[in-house]
């Protein structure tokens, strides 16, 4: 995971506990990520699916008010999960 969306998800608060580390910078400072399943299940019942298509990563949810967040697409499977925690979790 980039860690321009590690930043994002720790600005928007999500609990990273541990997970996946990085190292990005010349410090060789590390940055936790969270793992696949930590991101799905901070999603809850609003998870949908996970697809893989035409080379890019979906992750679909379902908003309680009716509303679909569909789409969200990533590299990789924990950055499409993970920016659809974000978009579920706007502020």
């Amino acid at each position: 995971m980039e860690y321009k969306l590690i930043k994002e998800l720790r600005d928007a608060d999500f609990p990273i506990s541990g997970g996946i580390y990085h190292s990005f910078d010349a410090e060789e400072r590390i940055w936790p990520s969270p793992t696949l399943s930590e991101l799905i299940e901070a999603c809850g019942d609003k998870f949908e699916n996970l697809t893989f298509y035409a080379n890019e990563w979906i992750a679909n949810a379902d908003y309680s008010g009716g509303d679909v967040a569909g789409g969200i697409k990533g590299k990789s499977s924990i950055e499409a999960v993970a920016n659809l925690w974000l978009v579920l979790n706007k502020k």
